[in-house]
């Protein structure tokens, strides 16, 4: 009795093995960690094999081995659908993909080339449901410019997974009406999420224990980072045009001369930072440009006071100051235009306290409510320092620990 040795590809809806299409002295290029026979063929036919994305009995998953696979690999979506039924998943956990020299990228969808408008921009064919998983991204061979180890146009309800990119500059390139992304344990140099315009938007990506040196971002909204690493000497969170609703949190964000942590262009807003590690940059330094309506609760505070007044953003200050007779600012904003707002003020020195409700409105400081809370405290003195952007504080008499509050902006900036 003889026996048939078993392939992925003979038990129906069973993951596809690439090795399965290949020829022998492919298997044993790619097996040896070699890379230098193309395998861009077979690995096509081994995705084709499971039927179109998107189409009911379509999709699937595709298995690359432990191996060094020299390819160019193209997902191109047939129908408009964008609930993610009948995707594809490609998992290569210890595999490496090799770009070809000529390549713009090694995973490219909807024939996406980096930093070159869509075509089908507004269109409404999409590759969705898509997994990519487990690879090393080996661009070494490719250009330095104009290049992405992932690029697509057009791509919805997916992930990209424990993805490590070698030997290039962008890890992903994310471009026209690219929607509800999750981006786990990336690595590379840089990542670039670039909408068509301000009408093709391109949104809801969540990136996860993301390690880069610089991110991109135009024409996008619904942004968020959790975790991980931005680090080295180019600008870490570059907001070209039209970047809104963008949120940064839990990460370690470690600048480098002349960095600044924030590049805001034109038209950006509800920029939201808060609980990351923040080294490498001043008060003066921390971003340059301007984010209307945002939250920076990890700016480096005022090198004057104790425990970093708050400054600039919406978010509540705890911090704590120490005030005498010379006017000191409390509060600083970024620039007149945000300086409209209500700061509740506590002080005491353990002896007297007070608590004061203030309105900044550009030059003019109102004190809308002023209460003695205990022992005969002193008056106190609020001014606007327009010069600064500053919310100055004196007392009349003796030296007293306060915080400020900033409740709330009074009005939207445009």
């Amino acid at each position: 009795m003889s026996l048939t040795k078993a392939t992925y590809s003979m038990v129906q809806g069973a993951p596809v093995n690439v090795l399965d299409f290949m020829s022998d002295a492919q298997k044993a290029d790619v097996l040896s960690n070699t890379g230098s026979i193309d395998v861009t063929t077979p690995v096509a036919a081994a995705i084709a094999s499971l039927g179109n994305i998107g189409v009911s009995g379509g999709g699937g998953v595709v298995i690359f081995p432990k191996g060094k696979f020299l390819c160019n690999i193209a997902l191109i979506g047939t129908v408009n659908n964008s609930v993610g039924e009948y995707g594809i998943k490609l998992s290569g956990y210890g595999a490496t993909l090799k770009g070809r020299a000529a390549d713009k990228s090694i995973i490219r969808v909807n024939n996406c080339i980096p930093d070159v408008p869509d075509p089908g921009a507004g269109g409404s064919i999409y590759v969705n449901g898509t997994v990519i998983e487990g690879f090393t991204m080996d661009m070494s061979a490719m250009a330095v410019t104009g290049t992405a180890a992932i690029a697509a146009h057009r791509m919805y309800n997916s992930s990209i997974n424990d993805i490590h990119v070698i030997g290039g500059k962008l890890g992903i390139y994310a471009g026209t009406q690219c929607y509800t992304w999750v981006v786990s344990n990336l690595n590379c140099e840089e990542i670039k999420v670039v909408g068509h315009d301000n009408e093709n938007l391109t949104t809801s990506f969540t990136f996860l224990g993301l390690v880069a040196n610089r991110v991109i971002l135009q024409n996008v909204f619904s942004i968020s980072f959790f975790g991980g690493v931005i680090q080295g000497s180019l600008d870490h969170f570059v907001m070209l045009e039209n970047c809104q609703a963008i949120t940064v949190s839990g990460m370690d964000l470690e600048a480098v001369a002349p960095a600044v942590i924030y590049n805001f262009g034109a038209n950006c807003r509800y920029i939201t930072s808060i609980g990351n590690q923040v080294t490498g940059v001043t008060l003066s330094s921390y971003e340059s440009g301007f984010a209307a309506n945002s939250n920076f609760c990890d700016r480096p505070g005022l090198p004057s006071t104790t425990n970093n007044v708050g400054v600039y953003g919406r978010a509540a200050s705890q911090a704590k100051a120490s005030v005498s007779t010379t006017p000191i600012p409390i509060y600083i904003f970024r620039d007149s235009t945000q300086a409209t707002a209500l700061v509740l003020v506590t002080g005491d020195n353990g002896t007297d306290g007070f608590q004061d409700l203030i309105m900044v409105f550009g030059a003019f400081v109102t004190t809308v409510k002023s209460q003695d809370i205990y022992g005969s405290p002193p008056a106190r003195t609020y001014n606007s320092d327009v010069g600064s952007d500053s919310l100055l504080m004196s007392v009349a008499s003796g030296t007293y620990l306060i915080r400020p509050v900033l409740l709330e902006f009074l009005m939207s900036v445009t």
